[in-house]
């Protein structure tokens, strides 16, 4: 199985949300999950491919790889410092919102932040504006990762002392592994 990975933004000029009180950027912690799955995934034998620059480019390299399935790891943040938990974003085929449900299901397993969900992928969640662009432009299913919230106080405590990128990582990895034996 060949799968798409990819970091939210693209660290040139947009690393994304930043923590400014605890010096943490969306980009880069994104960017570590990415690298502990790159390796979780490719020691359970999967074939990878991984993907960065502008929303155009990250869909071109997908579609190119022909990729079995794609993923891009984000943070969420929120004006609300107490507000956690992971969620999940996918267009609206069986195999994207399975391959979605299947990872909720395992970072509910490890994660001790709430699981918010997985969601149809549209623009803030609203079901009025359109879906986001890596969801509806890749061919293959898709999933946006939002693990943990960079702007919460706890969820950045746990990101600032590096252990719960790693744990992101195998609970992602578990979650395709099961989405994985669904599909054979």
């Amino acid at each position: 199985m060949r799968i798409a990975l990819g970091a939210g933004h693209n660290g040139y000029l947009d690393y994304g949300a930043i923590n400014q009180k605890k010096h943490l950027s969306e980009y880069i912690e994104a960017c570590k999950i990415v690298a502990y799955l790159n390796d979780a995934l490719w020691l359970e034998g999967y074939e990878i491919v991984n993907f960065c620059g502008t929303l155009k480019e990250k869909v071109n390299t997908i579609n190119r790889s022909r990729a079995d399935c794609a993923l891009e790891i984000h943070l969420n943040s929120s004006q609300n410092i107490n507000a956690k938990g992971a969620l999940l974003m996918y267009y609206p085929t069986d195999n994207s919102k399975q391959l979605a449900r299947e990872i909720e299901h395992s970072f509910g397993d490890v994660l001790s932040s709430p699981v918010r969900g997985s969601f149809e992928g549209h623009f803030r969640l609203d079901p009025q504006k359109p879906f986001l662009y890596i969801l509806r432009k890749t061919k293959c299913p898709t999933v946006v990762v939002e693990p943990l919230f960079i702007s919460s106080s706890k969820e950045s405590d746990m990101l600032e002392n590096g252990i719960i990128q790693r744990i992101i990582a195998q609970a992602i990895a578990i979650g395709i592994k099961n989405y994985a034996k669904q599909i054979k």
